[in-house]
């Protein structure tokens, strides 16, 4: 939803993608992504217009792409592959956790699916695939706020108070006060 972004994408073997509107807020744009019948296992999304307008800035240190999915169901492969345009590319992938909401997963690429990441390499390609390698029967996945790293998470405030209770009646030794 930010301007000077490009938006495009390409949809690959039988896969259908278009910018739609969030399916729980109408007022944020997000990319649908359909796996119709007749599709391949390994339909997929290219993100961007075939190259994205920077390389991914995969690092030693930093090698995750987090991306906010809406699945249709919990435990889909999710992968991302980033690769060099006309070059190798690496894959990796996290299986969703919850149907029918949004959740942020990091796709870690220190593990790959295949190869390593050269951090000397510039991957300009990014691209989704939903339900990897399972056979295509309508499956619709929404795509958000795909970003390099880890999602930073507010704190959480301590808002709780606990108290413990220490049963010392088998205690032998001597004490005055518990630590």
């Amino acid at each position: 939803d930010t301007a000077n972004i490009n938006y495009t994408t390409i949809a690959f073997e039988g896969g259908q993608s278009f910018a739609d509107l969030d399916p729980t807020d109408p007022t944020n744009n997000v990319l649908k992504f359909t796996k119709p019948s007749g599709a391949q296992a390994w339909a997929g999304v290219t993100l961007g217009n075939q190259v994205l307008e920077n390389p991914i800035p995969f690092t030693g240190a930093n090698k995750f792409i987090s991306v906010k999915v809406y699945s249709p169901a919990a435990g889909m492969p999710i992968m991302l592959k980033a690769e060099v345009q006309g070059g190798p590319g690496v894959e990796a992938q996290a299986l969703s956790t919850v149907a029918n909401q949004w959740e942020t997963l990091s796709i870690d690429f220190n593990s790959p699916l295949n190869g390593t990441i050269d951090t000397n390499l510039n991957y300009n390609m990014l691209s989704f695939f939903g339900d990897f390698l399972t056979a295509a029967s309508g499956q619709v996945f929404y795509i958000d706020s795909v970003f390099f790293g880890l999602p930073v998470a507010p704190p959480v405030p301590d808002s709780s108070f606990v108290t413990f209770q220490l049963d010392m009646n088998q205690v032998t030794a001597a004490f005055t006060t518990p630590e």
